[in-house]
């Protein structure tokens, strides 16, 4: 069986920040609008999501 290498086994991350919106409306007493907005700093992972929720 081999034995492990000493030392770190992780590499220095550098410190970063996330910025995230959401909001929402309630259209009316079964059906609400969410907009969802995550990572708008950041143009390769930057995500935007709009839902329709609507309840019989």
């Amino acid at each position: 069986m081999p034995i492990a290498a000493s030392g770190p086994q992780f590499t220095a991350i550098p410190g970063y920040g996330l910025l995230g919106i959401r909001s929402g409306i309630q259209l009316s007493e079964d059906a609400s609008l969410i907009l969802d907005a995550s990572n708008l700093f950041d143009k390769n992972y930057r995500g935007v999501a709009a839902r329709f929720r609507y309840q019989w």
